[in-house]
């Protein structure tokens, strides 16, 4: 008799498993949503309008890429997997999905944080070389452990998973000395950010954003799935995904506002204006000029990089203001035009 209950209660309890999980993947969905609806108005702005750069298809990767995968993710998890119990192939499948859209909006961000330091250290070929490697040897760490457990994990008839692989240790030690490595670059030159470059002062503070949120969702997940050997797929990677995605965007729409946040609010110190928009774009579109000197940080001055590229345009954010005339500028030397972030058709 009592055997017969807890057999009843079985199907129950996968039953509730199974709502459980569909709620946490729609309401992932559902937040990035309302963060696009959100951002549309200055994604048309600031990231449609005029020609694409590096840094735009960044944030449009970041954005769209997610809603991809988040689409595919509910098809699947209100299908194939809504039918208990799931094929082991079918789990495989889905848990491939989301481990390489984790990884992909993982290099969406880290891209982002490591564009900014290589330009802090003024387009260094040893930085961009070293950077290169940093990226290689943290993803073939996870697709080094990934290859060597996917086949042998055990899955539950709802696809979590039962036995949490130590190798996930090596996956979170790769990551987190990728966030420290960038961390310390980035703060290695705070000096810079106590200038009146509002740009470097961005960069610096984001910087330790995105080392506190990476390094505090690896330190979360990874040691709980280990110390209770039941790891669910769309709690590991369905919500990080959704924070990287919206991170990532966040700090590119920041990065390309800030100019004319500048503008508004100090117009009247027009040489520290130039810097932040010179720098800005240097961050945003290194194809569309060279930086010619950047000063010594020993001089503690804001980064100040002159132009040689004829390629310029008109900043929105100078036409917004009214500036127009920076010629006058004591130690600077007006080009043709002003360079900016989004470029106007």
């Amino acid at each position: 008799m009592a055997m017969n209950s807890i057999r009843a209660l079985a199907p129950r309890g996968l039953q509730e498993d199974v709502f459980l999980r569909n709620i946490v993947c729609l309401s992932a969905l559902v937040t990035l949503m309302w963060e696009y609806s959100l951002t549309l108005t200055d994604e048309y702005q600031y990231i449609w309008r005029g020609s694409i750069n590096r840094v735009k298809v960044l944030y449009l990767f970041s954005r769209y890429s997610t809603l991809a995968i988040h689409a595919s993710n509910i098809y699947i998890v209100f299908g194939p997997l809504s039918q208990t119990p799931v094929p082991r192939f079918a789990c495989t499948a889905w848990f491939l999905l989301l481990t390489i859209g984790a990884c992909l909006l993982l290099a969406s961000i880290d891209a982002l944080v490591m564009l900014r330091v290589y330009i802090l250290y003024g387009q260094s070929m040893v930085v961009a070389v070293f950077l290169t490697a940093l990226m290689f040897l943290q993803f073939g760490l996870v697709a080094m452990c990934t290859s060597r457990t996917l086949h042998v994990v055990p899955f539950s008839d709802t696809c979590d998973i039962l036995q949490t692989p130590h190798d996930v240790v090596y996956i979170m030690g790769g990551v987190i000395l990728t966030q420290v490595v960038l961390l310390f670059l980035t703060l290695a030159k705070r000096k810079v950010a106590f200038g009146a470059s509002p740009l470097v002062h961005m960069v610096v503070h984001d910087g330790a954003r995105v080392f506190v949120l990476i390094v505090s969702l690896w330190m979360t997940i990874i040691p709980y799935s280990l110390f209770m050997q039941v790891s669910k797929p769309h709690i590991i990677f369905v919500w990080p995904i959704t924070l990287m995605s919206i991170a990532t965007c966040r700090l590119i729409m920041h990065m390309q506002k800030l100019p004319l946040e500048v503008l508004s609010s100090s117009s009247s110190n027009l040489t520290d204006l130039t810097d932040t928009v010179v720098l800005t774009t240097y961050l945003a579109s290194l194809e569309s000029f060279h930086a010619a000197t950047i000063l010594s940080s020993s001089a503690e001055t804001p980064i100040r990089a002159s132009l040689s590229s004829s390629r310029y345009c008109s900043h929105p954010a100078l036409q917004q203001t009214g500036v127009s005339n920076l010629s006058n500028t004591a130690g600077f030397q007006r080009p043709t035009s002003y360079p900016y972030l989004s470029e106007d058709p």
